[in-house]
């Protein structure tokens, strides 16, 4: 990792391989989320997010 394949701490070489690997096979990419937000009253709630 030289510092001119580097924004933000974000190693962008990495970031390259990742994008080819998703664009040869896009199931890689798959996420399933839940989330879950409950009333407490007036203006408060409570939420949860969880990656399923």
């Amino acid at each position: 990792m030289s510092a001119d394949t580097v924004l933000d701490n974000v190693d962008i070489e990495t970031v390259g391989v990742l994008v080819r690997a998703i664009e040869e096979n896009p199931e890689k990419a798959r996420t399933t989320w839940a989330a879950h937000v409950a009333r407490k009253g007036a203006l408060a709630s409570e939420s949860t997010v969880r990656l399923g």
